[in-house]
């Protein structure tokens, strides 16, 4: 009724977890050790696991991801994992959600530039 349908969906969830699959697979090939944890899951016990966090999925999963990293020496790298539907402004460019490993490789050499955001709320 509200033009969604069950294929479409779908589509868009299996697009996401293949994404999700290449980017766990290529930091293995690498010999990262990986915990991959759904939005419930997501708590300050695997941030403290973690030396870096990747966030996959789109902005706003990145911001949910980043509000719970409270250290500036632990890097959060986002993934959008729908770059055909979104451009994932926080999220590294769209063209290494297929290309992951060549990202890897980059962030590795320090080739990509980080950029520490800070925010205080006052209410």
């Amino acid at each position: 009724m509200k033009g969604s349908s069950y294929s479409g969906l779908l589509e868009r969830h299996n697009i996401h977890t293949n994404n999700v699959e290449h980017v766990v697979e290529s930091l293995q090939r690498e010999g990262v050790e990986v915990r991959v944890v759904k939005r419930g899951e997501y708590n300050e016990e695997v941030v403290r696991w973690a030396d870096a966090i990747i966030s996959a999925g789109g902005d706003g999963t990145m911001l949910l991801v980043a509000s719970k990293v409270l250290n500036k020496d632990k890097p959060v790298v986002g993934v959008n994992t729908d770059p055909e539907r979104s451009e994932g402004h926080l999220c590294l460019p769209v063209r290494y959600t297929h290309a992951f490993p060549e990202a890897l490789d980059k962030l590795c050499r320090g080739e990509f530039r980080c950029v520490f955001i800070c925010s205080q709320v006052s209410f």
